[in-house]
């Protein structure tokens, strides 16, 4: 996001943890449906998985931590 021209790094933070927060979210819906599909939350990464059927191939997905992210 950008404010007065310039990037703002505490809105950029606060839209990527609500962001992260709905992703995280509508994977756990997606998990409760499918057969043996998890949402593994460890420290610094969460990942879900998706073992079976049509959506393995689209959700074997993981997403870091912010400042995991911007120490790479």
């Amino acid at each position: 996001m950008v404010r007065d021209g310039k990037p703002g790094g505490d809105i950029d933070a606060d839209l990527y943890t609500r962001g992260t927060a709905t992703l995280l979210a509508a994977w756990e819906q997606y998990a409760r449906r499918a057969r043996d599909a998890a949402v593994h939350r460890l420290p610094g990464v969460a990942a879900a998985v998706v073992p079976h059927g049509p959506d393995h191939a689209a959700f074997q997905v993981v997403v870091a931590r912010l400042e995991y992210v911007a120490a790479a």
